[in-house]
């Protein structure tokens, strides 16, 4: 291909960069934090009818999160994909989902064939030789149909057929911007700012030859592999230390959540020096937040006050009544104890038994 032309790079706001491990969250390994497919839906969807930029360097990761991401960003429609520094595996195929895909000067790019660990941590008798060639070669078959559907993404990108794509990917070596554009990986070539410059070569940092040994990608074109001081568990054992050494850090990024939903920011923020920026857009956002908040708290305190006013009138009107009722229980009390209240228990039961008939006679008798 010829005449290839470079864009000259207008300043641009990631929305957000996918960097680290793909599907990691804090990558014990490299000391970084890694993408999950979780972290760019959350991202998407609270900007699902814009168009948005995300940054992406990183070395791939877990196949079935590239490959959710991938989706993801395909879904939305409107993702603009800027590569940086270094990016490889299934970090270029996630690539692939966006509407349009630039690559920086100086960048490199890798396709290559899936691969999985493979370690046998013991003896094995004939019978368990065929249990493990069984299961390798099951891991075989596994990683042949992800090299396929692979394939089948770059190819739809491409315009090429599987075929060719699967020969770049069995060659499996890095590809400059120039490769990338002619091969129909990306759309385009960009220059860099020179904020972006010092984030390429910051990122550019980690991607040494003993780096990408670890992960299994080939060396890096130009570089010598270094032989590795340290073995492997002296490795793992300082990754932990160093995971448990960012405490501190992760800390803060718990306390920052509340920070973040009132902003409605779905990625971390960076912090320097155990300090953060925010904008003044955002440092208005907090503001309005706090006073809506405090107008809410005002209108609760005044909806309770009259709420306690309405209990002590209603409190008061129920002493009243019970008041009323003693009164009323006092009067029917003297009542019942008043003269002739009950005369009829005085009566002498003989005059009781008196005929009618009998007292006119004697009346009559008296007269």
């Amino acid at each position: 291909m010829t005449g290839v032309q470079t864009c000259a790079l207008p300043i641009l706001k990631y929305g957000m960069m996918i960097c680290g491990t793909i599907g990691a969250g804090y990558d014990w390994w490299t000391g970084t934090y890694g993408t999950r497919s979780r972290d760019v839906k959350n991202y998407l969807d609270s900007h699902s009818d814009e168009e948005v930029d995300i940054a992406v360097s990183s070395p791939g990761g877990f196949v079935d999160e590239g490959l959710t991401i991938y989706q993801l960003i395909k879904d939305h429609g409107k993702v603009n994909i800027h590569v940086l520094g270094m990016t490889a595996s299934i970090a270029t195929v996630l690539c692939m989902g966006a509407k349009h895909v630039t690559m920086s000067v100086g960048s490199t790019m890798l396709i290559h064939n899936a691969s999985t660990g493979v370690t046998v941590w013991e003896s094995a008798n004939k019978e368990k030789l065929d249990q493990l060639i069984a299961k390798f070669q099951k891991q075989r078959d596994d990683l042949d149909t992800i090299d396929k559907v692979i394939a089948s993404v770059y190819a739809q990108r491409c315009g090429k057929t599987s075929e060719e794509i699967v020969t770049q990917m069995n060659k499996g070596s890095w590809m400059t911007p120039e490769m990338a554009l002619e091969m129909g990986l990306i759309d385009e070539i960009r220059d860099l700012d020179e904020e972006d410059s010092k984030r390429q070569t910051n990122l550019a940092k980690r991607f040494t030859n003993s780096y990408c040994q670890n992960l299994g990608l080939p060396p890096i074109k130009g570089e010598t592999v270094e032989k590795p001081s340290k073995n492997f568990m002296t490795q793992v054992i300082e990754g932990v230390k160093e995971f448990f050494n960012n405490s501190k850090l992760n800390e803060m990024k718990k306390k920052f959540l509340n920070l973040q939903n009132i902003l409605e920011r779905k990625d971390d923020f960076e912090v320097t020096d155990e300090k953060i920026t925010l904008t003044d857009a955002e440092m208005q956002k907090i503001e309005d937040s706090i006073a809506d908040k405090e107008k809410k708290l005002t209108d609760t305190a005044a909806d309770l006050t009259a709420a306690n006013d309405k209990v002590k009138d209603l409190e008061t009107k129920l002493a009243a009544k019970d008041k009323d009722i003693k009164a009323k229980d006092q009067e029917i009390s003297d009542l019942k104890k008043a003269p002739g209240a009950k005369t009829e228990e005085h009566l002498d039961e003989g005059v009781q038994d008196i005929d009618a008939d009998q007292l006119y006679q004697a009346m009559k008798q008296i007269n």
